[in-house]
């Protein structure tokens, strides 16, 4: 073997070495899969966890029956909703909003994630016919739901009974 053959070829050992290390490093490259969009249903689906009773944060909650669901922007003192009804068909949801007739189709997108935790899943809407965020936190298990948002609550009624007035 010539010295530029040898040469090459460490190179080329180099490189593929690097490569599988940084593979190895940074976890898996296949992106995380899409679940199953009818998790959708039965879940709060929330923007954010509140800091304090007067922050306020979007929320999402559907029901497969009747196909109903209600957008919301609250704080523990202050809410403002919408009932919709809705059609899921695979990942595309059709809302219609009774009070105004308004229309949207939303592409949704249910991930597992860990961006904000205690949440694990992440639902992503192509558009917030409701103008509120594009992206909403929630559990993958509905006991996870239920001790977290218990939590919250127990939380945030502390807070108000032990705030100055």
């Amino acid at each position: 073997m010539t010295k530029a053959r040898r040469f090459s070829f460490f190179v080329m050992l180099i490189v593929v070495t690097g490569f599988f290390t940084l593979r190895w490093i940074s976890g898996s490259t296949e992106p995380t899969r899409d679940e199953a969009p009818d998790l959708v249903y039965k879940r709060v689906w929330l923007e954010k966890v509140p800091d304090s009773p007067t922050d306020y944060a979007h929320g999402l909650y559907l029901l497969s029956t009747p196909s109903a669901g209600v957008f919301q922007r609250s704080s523990a003192f202050d809410y403002h909703l919408e009932l919709f009804r809705h059609d899921l068909d695979k990942n595309k949801l059709k809302v219609t909003f009774p009070q105004t007739n308004k229309t949207a189709q939303v592409i949704i997108t249910i991930k597992k994630c860990d961006d904000l935790p205690p949440f694990d899943l992440c639902l992503t809407l192509s558009e917030n016919p409701w103008n509120g965020p594009k992206k909403y936190y929630g559990f993958f298990e509905t006991d996870d739901e239920s001790k977290a948002v218990s939590d919250a609550q127990r939380s945030l009624l502390t807070r108000f009974v032990e705030e100055p007035r």
